[in-house]
């Protein structure tokens, strides 16, 4: 988890869920996707980033908190 205070444009943080679906002996047991930050509005605490290679889309703090600096080695 990032506190909002820290984030920068520029920056990749890293949503790690829990994998669903079918499972596979060699998969993992989570998911991380990539979130790409492009823009931060202090004022309405609000980030303006790209999850998984999506188009831009306004975040709340609320959401983007729970995301992680560190990609996670598994």
């Amino acid at each position: 988890m990032i506190k909002f205070e820290k984030i920068t444009p520029g920056m990749t943080l890293y949503d790690v869920r829990k994998h669903k679906g079918f499972p596979l002996p060699q998969s993992s047991k989570w998911d991380t996707y990539p979130v790409y930050v492009k823009e931060i509005d202090s004022e309405n605490r609000k980030v303006l980033a790209s999850w998984n290679y999506n188009r831009d889309k306004w975040i709340p703090e609320s959401r983007v908190c729970k995301y992680r600096a560190k990609e996670p080695l598994e």
